[in-house]
């Protein structure tokens, strides 16, 4: 997940609902790692890079954590 829906998912929270927001460890600089280590580390640090974090919601009617969840991330699917 980016910052903004991180941030957005802070506003998730309403009554009966948990919303657990995890931060991930900054990933490592990759001029810091060997240049022979890129060509094999390369799609690990662009799917570790790629979020910043992490959203868990828990509680509440099944339905509605499905939709709160959804809201968090429709401006990213298609159709």
């Amino acid at each position: 997940m980016s910052e903004q829906e991180l941030a957005a998912a802070e506003a998730l929270r309403e009554p009966g609902v948990a919303v657990e927001v995890q931060r991930a460890a900054p990933p490592p600089d990759p001029a810091a790692l060997p240049a022979d280590d890129m060509p094999v580390l390369a799609s690990d640090l662009a799917r570790h890079t790629g979020a910043v974090g992490r959203v868990i919601v828990s509680g509440g009617p099944g339905d509605r954590i499905p939709a709160l969840l959804h809201s968090l991330v429709a401006h990213r699917l298609r159709g």
